[in-house]
C-alpha cells in the first residue's frame, strides 16, 4: 500500500479518536448529536480578526 493511502487511514482513525475525547470533554460539538441537521458535519466559520 503506498504511504500517501497509510497515511491517510491511520491520520482519519487518530482525528477520530481525538474528536472523540473532545466531544466527551465538551469541547467540540458532537457531529453526530441529535440537534446536528446534517449528521458528521460540523460547520466552521473563521473571522479575519482570528488571524492578527
Amino acid at each position: 500500500m503506498p504511504f500517501e493511502d497509510t497515511s491517510y487511514y491511520v491520520s482519519h482513525c487518530v482525528l477520530g479518536v481525538a474528536n472523540r475525547v473532545l466531544v466527551d470533554e465538551g469541547m467540540f460539538a458532537d457531529p453526530y448529536g441529535a440537534d446536528r441537521t446534517y449528521q458528521g458535519y460540523v460547520p466552521v466559520v473563521c473571522h479575519r480578526s482570528l488571524g492578527e
